[in-house]
């Protein structure tokens, strides 16, 4: 009886979701009708600063989805590289031994390709002092008021001692405290405005060591008015999102202009607009005008928007050569099976532990650039390095890498060290000695697979001689291949 009861059961369940539709876990009904549902991924900030010490702090991740983290920068280490859902993940910094301040980023991509990011500031032992307001966490060099009295936190990093002043003459504008010592805020507070007009005063912050640090105070009056927190901003070529803080008497609208379409108004509120900048794909500088207009007439605000490129200089005179599949071959092989498989790359600078294997493999007329071991035929290699160095000028730029399989390194705790790098001095630096690079990004196999681009990006102050390739520790059966290289300058 047990089993004839059961069995009804099952058909009536069957034969309601054929006419109901059954819903998935993940859906949600929409007019009477199952769909999916919307994947989300929100981060709890964009920005997180650190002193020169190594130390850690947290975010938290607000998703529906299965998302991972990855960062462009050794120094900078995410506590978790993947997971599902909502999550707080603790980001941890190394030491920085270097003067200046140093940045880096976290980014965060779920598995429907939505990406948010956490930029990473890092000072060093030179003096510096940042200014941040709010959670916009991007430094500010001017704030702005209603006609009403209020008060504004602005939140300072720093590794010096610290005084704020302001004129005396500004007496409807006070300032709380008046000095510190290292990370801390002041408090901005104005009073009533009651006048029609727009009024504005300066208070700077300046270090012992003699660094000044103005932001410029605006209040609006009774009458109309429109205040934005900046004239300019530059985009990167990567795509970002942009914030302008507003200030107004009345309701207001921005205005993006025809053949902008680069551009679109990602959220809007009474006190600011935040613009998403798409990537910029092509080699040109792209810029516009975006107005701020009050709804009710033709007071405005213009505000100027750059993005910048990436210019590749790959092929130019004096920079890399021998840099796409299938790569050139040198003079010096390796004799698989009776023939020859694995060459030397030309142009290319290797060490003996890299040559030892070839660096080209010829098979099916591939000519992969790679690194390679397998038992008894390629003996494991140990600070393998495979490089060219060029001369660069003052500016920024990106070194990409193309993958050209799914590498064989393993899996964690016993993942294969592989870097993409680049590093000044005489030669690529030791895997031990990484940190010591310009840069260096971690070859991870997860995000490496066929066709998969990684980027690694570096400034540089002056006329630079500057290595980039490879550097990497393979054993047993492990291989890794690469299709191609490029060189970018930011433009």
């Amino acid at each position: 009886m047990n089993v004839i009861v059961r069995n009804i059961l099952l058909i009536t369940i069957t034969v309601s979701c054929l006419f109901s539709g059954c819903k998935g876990e993940n859906d949600v009904e929409e007019n009477g009708e199952q769909q999916p549902e919307v994947e989300t991924l929100e981060l709890s900030t964009s920005f997180l600063s650190f002193g020169k010490g190594a130390e850690s702090q947290s975010f938290s991740i607000t998703s529906n989805a299965q998302w991972t983290a990855d960062s462009d920068a050794d120094w900078l280490i995410p506590g978790v590289l993947s997971g599902n859902g909502n999550s707080d993940v603790t980001v941890s910094v190394l030491e920085n031994s270097g003067e200046g301040v140093r940045q880096g980023a976290i980014t965060v991509t779920s598995a429907g390709g939505i990406t948010e990011t956490v930029t990473v500031s890092q000072g060093g032992s030179d003096p510096y002092i940042m200014l941040e307001i709010g959670l916009s966490h991007v430094e500010i060099s001017s704030i702005s008021f209603s006609n009403a009295a209020a008060s504004h936190n602005i939140s300072i990093a720093s590794n010096s001692r610290w005084i704020v002043s302001k004129p005396s003459a500004a007496a409807w504008l006070s300032v709380t405290p008046e000095r510190g010592d290292g990370n801390g805020s002041i408090t901005v507070s104005v009073n009533d405005n009651n006048t029609n007009d727009i009024r504005s005063s300066a208070v700077t912050i300046t270090t012992e060591s003699g660094i000044t640090k103005p932001i410029q105070v605006r209040q609006v009056g009774t009458a109309p008015a429109i205040i934005i927190d900046r004239a300019a901003a530059t985009a990167s070529p990567n795509g970002e999102d942009i914030t302008v803080s507003v200030t107004a008497s009345r309701a207001w609208t921005p205005h993006i202009p025809q053949g902008a379409e680069w551009i679109t108004v990602k959220s809007k509120s009474e006190t600011q607009a935040v613009f998403a900048v798409a990537q910029n794909t092509s080699e040109q500088v792209r810029s516009t005008n975006i107005v701020f207009k009050l709804d009710e007439n033709n007071i405005q605000e213009s505000f100027s928007l750059t993005q910048q490129t990436w210019h590749n200089i790959t092929h130019e005179a004096g920079m890399l050569q021998n840099v796409k599949k299938p790569f050139a071959t040198g003079n010096h092989f390796v004799v698989i099976s009776g023939s020859p498989r694995y060459f030397e790359a030309l142009h290319w600078t290797t060490n003996a532990q890299a040559l030892a294997n070839g660096n080209i493999d010829i098979v099916d007329g591939g000519s992969h650039l790679l690194f390679w071991t397998w038992d008894a035929l390629g003996p494991a290699i140990t600070n393998g390095k495979l490089y060219q160095t060029v001369t660069l000028e003052a500016g920024s730029y990106k070194f990409d890498v193309v993958s050209d399989g799914n590498p064989n390194l393993g899996a964690e705790p016993n993942l294969a060290p592989a870097y993409v790098v680049a590093a000044t001095g005489a030669e690529l630096p030791d895997i031990a000695n990484i940190q010591s690079a310009l840069v260096s990004q971690r070859i991870l196999p997860t995000q490496f697979t066929e066709g998969a681009r990684l980027s690694i990006e570096f400034t540089l102050t002056a006329t630079t001689q500057v290595h980039l390739g490879f550097v990497v520790t393979v054993s047993g059966r492990q291989q890794i291949y690469f299709n191609e290289v490029q060189l970018w300058e930011l433009r």
